[in-house]
């Protein structure tokens, strides 16, 4: 079903540094690690907890605080926009396609800020704006098992059991699963609620998580420290793929997907599994 009337979007952004995105498209911040530690917004603030675990959670911790500030969002707010502090969802295909990421876009400062709001904004029809599907020769397991541990994403699967977020059988399915929202939930514009409500059965699952593997993930360096935000990731693409198939079976409206946006810093490339 699409909104009836026109969406009221609250925006967040999620910052580990100022934002390289123009900044009347900012919107309210989420400040991670050292940049603005003593905003009101900050990690440490608006998720203590997480704060503390952000070594090993990154990403994902500032995902779990957003639904605390959109707690204190006034009423009437119909859906959320989510960025990063140099990423966002575009209908126009700008500058350079990334060699590894097909959904993604690299652009220079001037030309993202050719990007309208409606470039920016939901299609007509649509309730949703999330990057397109990334499909898989093999599953979502193998392709995690490809560049992290699979035991992480194993476990976390049998979390997602315990924590009472997916039976059995829907578990299986998103193992199997061939197709992956790269930054599902931390990019796009989704419904209030449903958004609220899968970012809140994500944390109770890493909470569940960290309680079997806390000592696993502390010891793991740099090259494993994104496990449990690739964990989320992959979670959250498939809560977000069951949801668009609940809505609309086969008939997704046209103009759900967008490009993701990244701009790059004189012309850089992206580098796929830095810390945003």
């Amino acid at each position: 079903m699409s909104t009836a009337t026109p969406a009221k979007l609250e925006t967040l952004t999620i910052c580990h540094r100022a934002a390289t995105i123009p900044q009347k498209w900012v919107g309210k911040e989420i400040a991670v690690g050292g940049y603005s530690s003593g905003s009101s917004t900050h990690l440490s603030r608006l998720a203590p907890g997480w704060y503390a675990r952000y070594d090993h959670s990154h990403s994902a911790a500032a995902l779990f605080a957003a639904p605390r500030l959109l707690q204190g969002i006034g009423e009437g707010i119909t859906h959320v926009r989510m960025q990063q502090y140099r990423k966002v969802l575009s209908h126009v295909a700008v500058g350079r396609q990334h060699r590894e990421l097909p959904t993604l876009r690299e652009v220079m400062p001037s030309q993202a800020a050719s990007l309208s709001d409606t470039d920016r904004a939901l299609a007509p029809g649509c309730d949703f704006m999330v990057p397109p599907a990334l499909s898989f020769r093999r599953t979502v397991l193998a392709h995690y098992a490809s560049c992290h541990l699979p035991v992480d994403f194993l476990e976390y699967a049998v979390a997602a059991i315990d924590a009472g977020v997916l039976a059995e059988n829907e578990v299986v399915d998103m193992l199997h699963e061939d197709r992956l929202i790269a930054g599902a939930l931390e990019l796009g514009i989704y419904p209030l609620e449903f958004f609220v409500s899968a970012v809140k059965s994500l944390e109770a699952i890493s909470r569940r998580f960290i309680e079997r593997a806390d000592s696993r993930l502390a010891s793991y360096g740099a090259d494993q420290a994104r496990a449990l935000s690739s964990c989320v990731e992959r979670a959250g693409s498939y809560l977000v793929l069951a949801e668009l198939e609940r809505r609309f079976g086969t008939n997704v409206p046209i103009g759900t997907t967008a490009w993701i946006v990244c701009i790059t810093d004189n012309g850089g490339g992206y580098v796929p599994g830095r810390a945003e």
